[in-house]
């Protein structure tokens, strides 16, 4: 009787243990699935409210023509989207080895095309932007991965050479030195052997993955990836902004000074309703250059009230408030908080 009682009283203590186990194991699955929606969502949230207040605030373009002007007159764009290619994509870099653009180094020499001489040349890279993209595109199932305004070296059927893209609207704006056309199925990509592939299929990948530009030092300004010949971009503005010789201008956005102090100036609950944000959120913007600094609100947050946070920084140029010579230019930042 007393091993019977034993007996009985070990299947409920393991009965017991097991109801434990799963409730446990599904209350943090639940909290695990609900942290990853609420910072997904927090952080959808941070870079909607980041490329709103940039919309608002921006005034130019910069011509790459010339690197020496602006125009005024153009919208200016959020330089973070650079035409690139895959981390796994092949660089060429003698006429028998390659190497992952991934694994390239400023100061590395690799293969470029003299489209008129019919030559290929060693090149220097001078330049590379690596970043995040969500525009990534393959090519006959994955011979090549490039971003949509990543100019590729096409034979039209008149057997001449032409720039192509998948959106080449989007190429004008780090490709102006090329005349780039739209590219489509039936076109036939050139390779550095000299041969000539149809393309078939042009796939949207639908999932962010890293992407990586060049920019070479010769006048040919491409290089060769996958065995294609394809564009490099002008990633560097060499104008006179407060004493600096040469900008990285992909790491920037280009503000007016007037636009962004009145959004500073702005009411907490008037930037709210401004921008869209659910009213469940709470959220800081910071912005900051030369002696300007301005948070909204202009109180801090208590985070040890918040169980969910994101934020966003971006680097700005403004053109300060009243001014309108552009070697006034400031360097500065937006920070955006979200809380939860």
């Amino acid at each position: 009787m007393i091993w019977e009682n034993k007996k009985y009283l070990k299947f409920f203590l393991t009965i017991l243990t097991i109801t434990s186990l799963i409730i446990i194991f599904s209350q943090n699955y639940a909290y695990d699935t609900q942290n990853k929606i609420c910072n997904y969502d927090l952080e959808l949230i941070c870079e909607n409210i980041l490329d709103s207040i940039i919309s608002n605030t921006k005034i130019f373009d910069y011509e790459k023509t010339n690197y020496e002007t602006f125009d005024l007159n153009k919208n200016n764009y959020r330089v973070l989207d650079l035409g690139c290619l895959a981390s796994d994509i092949k660089i060429k870099i003698d006429d028998e080895n390659y190497k992952e653009i991934s694994e390239i180094e400023i100061g590395d020499k690799i293969l470029s095309y003299d489209l008129y001489n019919d030559v290929y040349e060693y090149t220097k890279v001078i330049s590379k932007k690596t970043y995040l993209s969500k525009d990534i595109y393959s090519i006959n199932d994955g011979i090549l991965k490039v971003t949509d305004d990543h100019p590729i070296l096409v034979k039209d059927e008149n057997e001449k050479f032409v720039w192509c893209s998948i959106n080449p609207f989007k190429s004008k704006e780090f490709y102006s030195y090329r005349n780039v056309e739209k590219l489509r199925i039936g076109q036939r990509l050139f390779l550095s052997t000299n041969e000539l592939v149809e393309i078939n299929k042009i796939e949207y990948l639908p999932y962010k993955q890293i992407a990586i530009g060049l920019e070479v030092e010769n006048n040919n300004h491409n290089f060769i990836a996958n065995d294609f010949v394809v564009s490099n971009a002008y990633y560097t503005f060499k104008g006179y902004v407060e004493g600096v010789q040469s900008l990285d201008i992909a790491n920037y956005v280009l503000l007016s000074g007037d636009k962004i102090e009145a959004f500073g100036d702005l009411a907490y609950e008037t930037v709210r309703d401004l921008l869209s944000i659910p009213s469940q959120y709470n959220f800081k913007i910071t912005i900051s250059y030369g002696d300007y600094y301005q948070p909204v609100p202009e109180t801090d947050f208590d985070l040890s009230n918040f169980n969910y946070y994101a934020i966003e920084k971006q680097n700005i140029l403004v053109l300060p408030k009243g001014k309108t010579d552009l070697s006034n230019l400031e360097f500065g930042y937006l920070y955006i908080e979200v809380f939860f």
